[in-house]
């Protein structure tokens, strides 16, 4: 199981420098524009994404430690209804 978990938690890091590669030379405008498939800002989508990443490697840690994987909070819709507020709440939206 180390192994296996060894090598998930290096595809994530792999996918995460991806991210930070694309996104490291985004302007601040590009970061206020809207996604059209969510209606949110780009920043807020590629929080949610880096956060995403950041809930999967939870799940592998707790795997390999033999916790198993925890349960998550809310359900698709409460969580997407988050996301909605915080599109909201956050405009315009800066680089971090």
């Amino acid at each position: 199981m180390a192994e296996r978990a060894r090598d998930l938690m290096l595809a994530v890091e792999q996918r995460l420098q991806e991210l930070e590669r694309v996104t490291r030379d985004t302007a601040t405008a590009q970061w206020a524009q809207v996604c059209k498939a969510e209606g949110w800002p780009v920043a807020l989508v590629a929080y949610h994404v880096a956060r995403g990443f950041d809930r999967v490697a939870s799940f592998i840690e707790a795997a390999a430690s033999g916790e198993g994987r925890t349960a998550t909070t809310g359900t698709r819709r409460t969580r997407s209804t988050r996301g909605s507020r915080a599109s909201t709440r956050y405009r315009p939206a800066t680089r971090c």
